[in-house]
């Protein structure tokens, strides 16, 4: 498996968020993390990032124990991240935006592979990010993280605050990342879609993963959707 995570806990000051909390992810593949407001999702998103203040439990990348590694050094080590909001520089350029990412080899060459594969940011390159469209922002947030050549992105309610024509764009952008060789992690509220373009899924509630399985189980379980995936 690409990420093992083992009885992770952890939380805030001395309130624990996540009661050990376990799942993985293999190569390539896209795991959906589910569940009701305050159930623990982006806490976790967190955990695995190196954000949360107090954890304890074990996490491993590509067979390294990350746990203890300081967040900025677990993007060395293959984890990319597109968080919630604040994920692009409004004052930069989407060039500059791409060019302040730290830890890029081949920095330059990078870029110009990066800026192939958005053609719109291609196009926008010399554009003040704050300008660009809601999609535009997201396309660059997403080529942010594929900048370092991760092995895992980890997203953080990707489809938040966009207009609904847009969240069908962003799911095939999430979609198509298997195929450049990136696995997913993708926490979303709207966990119906995104089980459904997941290979696996993981459901928690109040900090604890009550299911886990292939998405297409989980949307297809009566009682799991009533409780935990709502209508949308």
């Amino acid at each position: 498996m690409l990420l093992e995570v083992e009885a992770i806990r952890g939380g805030y000051g001395e309130t624990d968020i996540l009661h050990g909390v376990d799942l993985v992810v293999g190569e390539r593949e896209i795991v959906a993390i589910a569940g009701t407001n305050g159930a623990g999702k982006s806490t976790l998103a967190k955990a695995l990032l190196g954000l949360l203040p107090r954890v304890a439990g074990r996490i491993v990348l590509a067979g390294r124990d990350i746990t203890r590694v300081a967040a900025e050094d677990r993007v060395a080590l293959g984890l990319g991240y597109v968080p919630q909001v604040a994920n692009v520089f409004g004052a930069l350029t989407v060039l500059e935006n791409l060019q302040v990412v730290p830890g890029v080899r081949d920095a330059a060459g990078r870029i110009a592979e990066i800026l192939d594969a958005f053609p719109a940011l291609k196009e926008r390159r010399r554009q003040r990010a704050g300008t660009l469209s809601g999609g535009e922002r997201q396309q660059l947030a997403f080529a942010r993280a594929l900048v370092t050549r991760p092995s895992l992105v980890v997203l953080d309610e990707p489809t938040a605050a966009l207009a609904p024509t847009l969240v069908r764009f962003v799911f095939d952008l999430v979609q198509a990342l298997p195929a450049q060789g990136v696995a997913v992690l993708i926490v979303e509220q709207r966990a119906r879609q995104a089980l459904a373009i997941a290979d696996r899924g993981v459901i928690l509630d109040q900090g604890r993963a009550v299911l886990s399985g292939p998405a297409a189980d989980l949307l297809a379980d009566p009682r799991m959707a009533e409780l935990y995936l709502g209508h949308g």
